[in-house]
């Protein structure tokens, strides 16, 4: 067919999330471009997988050739195939191409990593930085929280200084007006003693001119005399008693004010103090703002080197996705060189055995083998082969110390991480055996104490002794519990041989005896004493009550002694269409 013929090669498939592909067969052969439509017309969308599982698993639109040389058809026809068939040769000089592009390979693995060192050292800085300004901006909003605390405690202090000044002005006044009102009371003083001394005077004239009056007349006089007297003098009494009273309200108006003065005098001292560490905190916040401002500008200069760094590493990145593409269409070369060695080492076998063979059957034969020199053309044709040969070697993989180097290293840190699983092993076994013993130790104390409560309460409630034991005391998770009980007059008996009544006894010291040892802070008890006689029906009132002094009980009960011991006592019966309603209320 001629090439004008041909037609143009159209897209294909993107296969690079698919598992197990290697490439298109076009993109694994080199040839010149002027007859790219004819290799695009024998190989169309042949796809090159690495096993015939791949195959089936993608089968379906695509044409795929195994590794081994199977063939499977778009149709899902599948054909064999022959590694001879399949097998690509390289030139010589592809050794000097490959040895280049691995050295290229690992040029730039070396500045990828250098690129992702440096980028991790400038995110560490810039998180460091953003730390550093969220905590600067944590401090000022603390010092502006205190500004502002201070601002308000500053207002408070002002209107409290302008309250007691005010107050002290009342003061003032008050002063004045008890001082006013003292010298009125002295003035009326003078004036109560110069009418006392008046009047003493007027008794003495009258006591003159009554001499020879008649008696009567003077004895009502003197009588109105000395009333008005003890009048005047009983008023003086409490004058004297309102000076007493205004002279101590007076001195403790003195040292209120003296107080208030000291308070206003240190009140001020305090808002000096309060202003200038005020003047400190703004200065330290200007100067917090100012380095807020360098460290934005410099995280501003970081972002920008930033983005250089994340532009310069996609492009690695990009770079080295190409490098990974070609070293991978290098490894699926190299595989088939190993293949193709690998048949070359067993012809070489085969052709030894045979020599072996040939060398045998010519001794037998008595045969001498000539030793005549090859002509030029067979030494030429020799040589073209053993160079064919070496040709179908290449290419040698130069990476493999480093990639033994690398699993090395792997290996070790493998081995690294199992001996740390086995030390954390060994700690968590030791952990869970401390907190088993833990556990049993907890037990053990929980249930000593209500063995312990359990043996007084038994014979309190049955005259009888009583006691828990474990099936096994070394290991009590294992095992269960035994009640061993010996009601009054009677022999040692298993649970299951007591009577209704004392199994409601032995359940019942064990109810007691756990809320004895923890009280939960509330019990509800319903006919506890339905299969108790009259006499342990009374201990067991005897006991709720006893028990209510760390918890609450609320019983309910149709026994007389149970009701004889509540402290509230409320009647319940039943009336018709099942309606439950309060008879009535005992408040005992």
């Amino acid at each position: 067919m001629p090439l004008n013929k041909m037609m143009p090669p159209s897209g294909y498939r993107d296969i690079s999330d698919m598992v197990g592909v290697i490439d298109y067969a076009i993109n694994l052969v080199d040839f010149d471009m002027k007859f790219d439509a004819a290799f695009h017309y024998v190989f169309r969308d042949t796809l090159i997988v690495e096993d015939l599982a791949t195959a089936r698993r993608l089968m379906g639109g695509l044409r795929m050739v195994t590794l081994e040389g199977e063939v499977v058809e778009k149709s899902g026809a599948m054909t064999g195939g022959s590694l001879s068939r399949r097998g690509l040769s390289f030139a010589a000089s592809e050794e000097d191409k490959i040895t280049k592009l691995a050295e290229q390979i690992t040029e730039h693995e070396s500045r990828r990593s250098t690129l992702i060192t440096k980028l991790d050292t400038v995110e560490g800085h810039i998180s460091s930085v953003q730390t550093e300004m969220r905590d600067v901006e944590t401090e000022i909003a603390k010092k502006q929280m205190a500004i502002e605390e201070i601002n308000s405690r500053g207002e408070r202090l002002t209107v409290l200084i302008t309250e007691k000044q005010a107050e002290l002005e009342e003061i003032e006044s008050g002063k004045k007006e008890l001082r006013e009102e003292m010298e009125n009371i002295e003035g009326n003083k003078q004036e109560v003693e110069q009418e006392i001394t008046g009047l003493a005077a007027r008794a003495g004239e009258l006591e003159e001119q009554l001499k020879g009056s008649q008696v009567p007349e003077l004895n009502e006089q003197a009588q109105r005399i000395e009333d008005e007297i003890k009048r005047l003098e009983n008023r003086e009494r409490d004058i004297e008693a309102n000076i007493n009273n205004f002279t101590t309200e007076l001195k403790y108006a003195d040292e209120r004010v003296d107080e208030i003065r000291i308070r206003l005098s240190e009140l001020d001292g305090r808002k000096d103090e309060l202003r200038s560490k005020i003047q400190q905190l703004q200065s330290g916040i200007t100067e917090m703002e100012y380095s807020l401002e360098d460290k934005l500008k410099r995280e501003q200069e970081l972002d920008v080197e930033l983005a250089d760094m994340r532009k310069a590493r996609e492009n690695i990145q990009m770079e080295y996705a190409s490098w990974q593409k070609q070293h991978g269409e290098i490894k699926v070369k190299l595989e088939n060189s190993r293949r193709q060695l690998m048949a070359l080492n067993a012809t070489r076998d085969t052709l030894a055995e045979q020599v072996k063979e040939f060398k045998i059957e010519v001794e037998e034969r008595c045969v001498e083998l000539s030793e005549d020199v090859p002509t030029q053309e067979e030494v030429r044709t020799r040589i073209a082969s053993i160079t064919r040969t070496m040709t179908s070697l290449e290419p040698v993989n130069m990476r493999a110390i480093e990639e033994y180097e690398e699993v090395e290293r792997r290996s070790n840190d493998l081995r690294s991480r199992r001996d740390i699983l086995d030390h954390e092993r060994e700690e968590i076994l030791e952990r869970i055996y401390k907190y088993e013993q833990m556990k049993k130790q907890a037990f053990m104390d929980c249930f000593d104490g209500i063995n312990y409560h359990f043996k007084s309460i038994f014979t309190e409630l049955s005259d009888g002794p009583g006691e828990l034991e474990l099936e096994n005391p070394e290991d009590p998770f294992s095992g269960g519990l035994t009640m061993k009980v010996q009601p009054k007059d009677k022999s040692l008996q298993r649970m299951e041989a007591l009577s209704g009544g004392e199994k409601s006894l032995t359940a019942l010291a064990l109810i007691f005896s756990i809320q004895q040892f923890r009280p939960a802070p509330f019990y509800a008890f319903d006919e506890i004493d339905m299969f108790l006689d009259g006499s342990n029906a009374e201990r067991v009132a005897h006991r709720v009550k006893k028990a209510k002094e760390n918890a609450q009980f609320i019983v309910v009960s149709l026994r007389k002694p149970m009701v004889q011991a509540a402290e509230r006592t409320i009647g319940v019966s039943m009336q018709e269409n099942n309606i439950t309603s309060i008879t009535g209320v005992k408040l005992n």
